[in-house]
């Protein structure tokens, strides 16, 4: 473990709290303003068009290189989500052949989700997402791919329904647990009931014989999904993992005690990289 490494995993609570503070602190400003930002910082090669759409801050850019328009809500984490899945291409990588089957488990309002649908045009993909109001833009921004299937639901150990807190860290923070004794933040408020579902629930609705990307960024219920990975975890040859030891303990065992045989492991910016049989290689930026 590098000392970087050593720096982000003994970070308290508070600080990565204020730190997800700051970073949206910018964006609290006048629609024109962010307009203009988002024009003069646009990262990627397509040319953009951003406007205004509705109430509420709302912002719709159409980009050369989508096939659909994108929408977010000005003011919050979805700005900033934008611009490292869709401008600085954080799931750029190469695959020895395109994927059928791709789950994306915390879709959020489905940044990952479109990437890859516009990256790989015959592929499937299913977008799990349990809070409201993601859910609504995650469907929103995905009407118009055929090949994306939603469902609100939270990606858990068993089938059934749980609580959904807001932990005060923002639209793409909201986590879910039986037990709120157990999460290690500061707020835990219950915003709603979900459904849940499992990774073997969406292999027998959709008939999967093998997950070819298994991306998942569930804000510490990747303690509970891996823990009971035994059933599908080899069927899977690519795994993209957001760990959130710092917000649920027991996250980073659950995971390294339950995918050893995976053939390369590779960390890029917050993700950790699993490939099997080396389908996939990172393309860094």
């Amino acid at each position: 473990m590098n000392v970087k490494t050593l720096i982000k995993y003994f970070t308290p609570y508070g600080l990565l709290l204020l730190r997800r503070r700051l970073r949206k602190a910018p964006l609290t400003v006048k629609f024109g303003k962010v307009e203009n930002d988002f024009q003069n910082n646009c990262l990627g090669l397509g040319k953009i068009q951003i406007t205004s759409c509705g109430g509420g801050g709302g912002i719709s850019i159409n980009r050369d290189d989508y096939e659909h328009p994108i929408y977010l809500r000005n003011y919050t984490t979805d700005i900033p989500t934008y611009k490292d899945i869709i401008e600085k291409h954080k799931y750029n990588f190469k695959e020895k052949y395109e994927p059928e089957y791709i789950i994306d488990a915390g879709a959020n309002v489905g940044m990952a989700a479109i990437y890859f649908a516009n990256k790989y045009k015959n592929a499937k993909i299913i977008a799990i997402e349990p809070e409201s109001g993601n859910y609504d833009l995650l469907k929103q921004n995905t009407k118009n791919y055929a090949n994306i299937i939603t469902k609100k639901a939270a990606l858990w150990n068993v089938s059934g329904e749980i609580s959904l807190f807001d932990t005060g860290l923002g639209n793409d923070a909201f986590m879910v647990e039986s037990d709120k004794a157990k999460l290690n933040t500061p707020a835990k408020n219950i915003k709603q009931t979900i459904k849940t579902v499992t990774v073997d629930d969406i292999i027998d609705e959709f008939h999967i014989n093998s997950i070819d990307i298994l991306k998942i960024d569930i804000e510490g219920s990747e303690k509970e999904v891996f823990e009971t990975s035994a059933s599908w975890v080899n069927k899977t040859k690519c795994i993209i993992v957001e760990l959130h030891e710092r917000m649920k303990k027991g996250c980073d065992k659950a995971f390294h005690q339950n995918v050893k045989y995976f053939d390369k492991i590779a960390s890029y910016g917050e993700d950790i990289y699993l490939s099997r049989d080396d389908y996939i290689k990172i393309v860094y930026q």
